[in-house]
């Protein structure tokens, strides 16, 4: 069945013409040391070229910050006066830039508006745990530099013994998008759609994209609207003197357990009279997609590129439950569907579902996905140093030793040399002491309420290890490292509450009371 392309033109004014995407690279861990109580210190972490979506708005850049002691105990009283911004990778009087912007996000008491605020512009890209798991500082300031390209941000306190983690550099995609440069091969387009739906992006995405699925009546079809936000139509080479359109689309889909569904690309190749480009660029650049249904889809992700400078956007949109049938599971069977690789790849593909999901869910544990090098034998230091490629969802770590395939779908394409960094909170309602059972191939730890419980680094076999802590009754927090090696993946978490048996630790198990007649199956 084809899909079917249609475009319509509005006439609502857009009310963030200047909305657009960038993206960042390394996040920078920085400390001020002892004893210099006014001079702040310039991050001193590793920093990587490759990059991941930051907020900008009317030309804002928006960073969110977490802030530690040196007991990696969160440190959430700081104030605006506290923090100075810097454009480039070192202080200096002319880049200094002024705070436009302040606030402190606490997900557990501000849930709604802190996600109100990171859909105005989309975040396609995984690193985005901790953040929601954490209270974090949003800092805001006005960039003087708007060229296409990368570009570099330093943040520092004046507060003692306080080191900062954030997004140390963002991206702006290509703008001069001239008939004479060179249009990428329909290989490397192929490549890119095809990895950036169903994997993660190759390059760092500039193009803001809003998205939502439409009614229809067919219920072997699934119709989506998907939109380029005004902002970022020069870099999607719409313009008031470009009367010529060509994009490429990509569309991966993903049953609820994260397997991969289907994939399909299309092209637009479309000309536009003076009164369209008009209405363009006042409401953005909007296609409405006709996908057939393939199994039990719960998420799609769209992919938008820009043939000619490679310029991308991506976005995820979950499939309401109500419109799915409700006959698949975790442990279901679905319905071998149109795929990138064939039927056994598929069944290995199966096998790692339990890792996580990239389809958010309630009451889980929502893991940063990485790409580590095959020198790797220990967690990294911080995975806050690296770059996250994808996020995954999960209500509980059981995965039995096997061999991976294909990867994590939504995230990365290796089976080897990959992290993941949990993060989760829960509710105890029986107060006492619990025991947790970790058993990791490879190196693994596990912190209760920000104490480490469970030391099991490095490259090894199978092996369990378990810690005992007395819980009060209330919310907790989990937070779990891990990494895998060479070869085999095992990761099981178990846990022994009072006066019970030892068993997976489910967070369907402890939730908050109020949650207890709203969870999700």
């Amino acid at each position: 069945m084809p899909i079917k392309i249609h475009k319509r033109f509005c006439c609502r004014l857009a009310l963030a013409r200047f909305l657009l995407a960038a993206s960042l690279s390394a996040l920078v861990a920085q400390t001020i040391p002892a004893g210099l109580d006014q001079e702040p210190q310039k991050a001193g972490a590793v920093q990587d070229e490759s990059g991941y979506t930051l907020h900008l708005t009317t030309r804002e850049v928006l960073v969110e910050v977490v802030a530690r002691d040196r007991q990696n105990h969160p440190v959430n009283d700081l104030t605006q006066s506290d923090f100075n911004v810097f454009e480039g990778k070192h202080q200096s009087a002319e880049g200094q830039k002024a705070i436009s912007g302040f606030r402190i996000i606490d997900p557990t008491i501000d849930h709604s508006r802190a996600d109100a605020l990171r859909t105005s512009v989309v975040l396609p890209l995984g690193g985005r745990c901790e953040i929601r798991s954490n209270v974090h500082y949003e800092i805001a300031f006005h960039p003087g530099d708007w060229a296409s390209g990368y570009h570099s941000i330093l943040l520092t306190t004046t507060r003692r013994r306080v080191t900062l983690s954030y997004r140390a550099q963002y991206y702006i995609g290509l703008s001069d998008i001239g008939p004479t440069r060179m249009s990428r091969t329909p290989k490397d387009i192929i490549s890119d759609l095809s990895s950036a739906a169903c994997y993660h992006p190759g390059i760092p995405a500039s193009l803001a994209l809003s998205a939502k699925k439409t009614g229809t009546q067919d219920a072997t079809q699934f119709r989506y609207s998907v939109n380029i936000l005004p902002g970022s139509l020069q870099q999607a080479g719409v313009e008031e003197n470009s009367h010529h359109v060509q994009l490429e689309y990509g569309v991966c889909t993903f049953s609820r357990s994260g397997n991969v569904l289907g994939y399909w690309h299309f092209s637009v190749d479309r000309s536009l009279s003076s009164s369209e480009i008009g209405a363009v660029l006042l409401d953005g650049w909007e296609e409405s997609v006709v996908v057939p249904r393939q199994g039990n889809p719960a998420l799609a992700r769209f992919v938008v590129l820009e043939p000619k400078s490679g310029n991308l956007g991506t976005i995820d949109l979950a499939i309401d439950a109500r419109i799915r049938s409700q006959q698949a599971d975790d442990g279901d069977q679905e319905e071998p569907a149109r795929v990138l690789v064939g039927a056994e790849k598929l069944r290995a593909e199966r096998a790692t579902a339990s890792l996580g999901s990239p389809l958010p869910r309630s009451n889980a544990l929502c893991g940063d996905v990485y790409e580590l090098p095959n020198t790797t034998n220990f967690l990294p230091a911080d995975f806050r140093v690296l770059n996250a490629v994808g996020a995954v969802y999960t209500n509980s770590l059981n995965v039995r030793e096997q061999v991976l395939t294909l990867g994590i779908p939504g995230s990365t394409q290796r089976s080897e040399w990959f992290g993941i960094d949990y993060y989760g909170q829960f509710w105890i309602k029986t107060p006492g002491k619990y025991l947790f059972v970790l058993n990791a191939d490879d190196g693994a730890d596990l912190y209760i309420d920000d104490r480490r419980l469970i030391g099991d680094d490095g490259i090894h076999p199978p092996q369990t290890v378990s810690g005992s802590v007395r819980l009060e009754a209330g919310r907790h927090t989990i937070h779990l490292p891990y990494f895998q090696g060479p070869t085999y993946v095992n990761l099981i978490l178990q846990v022994k509450a009072p006066d019970e048996e030892l068993k997976v630790f489910n967070l369907r198990d402890f939730q908050a009371p109020a949650e207890q007649k709203n969870s999700q199956p």
